[in-house]
């Protein structure tokens, strides 16, 4: 369970693929009719609305919402997400549980559960992850290259993340969604190899460093 709960640091720390369904408006009004002031996007005042965002709008890399969501928001990481994407064909990732977020001054580690539906798999794979936050300006996003912090940051980041994830060893719904993840990576271990050859590819492809 520890190397398990390491690994998924490790990937939360480059930030792991993850999420959600892009909204839909009832009005049959266009883009162009709408007045500018409706198309605003809605600030992150909390780390909750802004993990929230950031899973509902991933899919849709290229949405204000979701460049709203991240920082910084012209990261180049956002290539490697849509490359997960098509790698796994991926149509659907959602938020499952906030299970528990730490905070100290500006910054925030989150412990997450998401759900994500694959085109080639009926059933759904329930994952976890750390996102790390920050607070700019009284509004916060999710930190998507921790290169853009400063070392301080980064560190204090670190060490928050390793203590979350101790604490979450104790935790039984996270032990729980840890055995399902490693059921469902044995169970679908050829199509997941495969996509996995399929990303490194993509990342060859589009000169991805990751």
């Amino acid at each position: 369970m520890k190397k398990f709960l390491s690994i998924c640091i490790i990937s939360a720390v480059c930030i792991l693929m993850l999420s959600g369904c892009s909204t839909k408006s009832g009005s049959t009004d266009t883009m162009e009719e709408k007045p500018k002031e409706s198309m605003a996007v809605a600030k992150n005042t909390t780390p909750e609305e802004a993990i929230k965002n950031y899973y509902m709008y991933q899919l849709n890399t290229n949405s204000e919402e979701f460049k709203s969501s991240i920082y910084p928001s012209d990261t180049t990481n956002i290539k490697l997400l849509n490359a997960k994407f098509k790698a796994y064909d991926i149509k659907k990732i959602s938020l499952n549980i906030i299970h528990e977020i730490d905070k100290k001054d500006n910054l925030a580690v989150a412990l997450c559960s998401f759900k994500t539906s694959m085109s080639n798999i009926k059933e759904e794979k329930l994952d976890f992850e750390f996102l790390n936050l920050i607070n700019r300006d009284g509004f916060w996003y999710i930190i998507t290259d921790l290169n853009s912090l400063s070392s301080t940051e980064q560190n204090t980041l670190q060490d928050m993340t390793t203590k979350l994830s101790d604490k979450s060893l104790q935790r039984e719904d996270v032990q729980k969604i840890a055995e399902a993840q490693l059921k469902f990576d044995d169970k679908y271990s050829d199509f997941l190899q495969s996509s996995g050859k399929k990303l490194e590819d993509y990342m060859k492809k589009e000169g991805i460093v990751h």
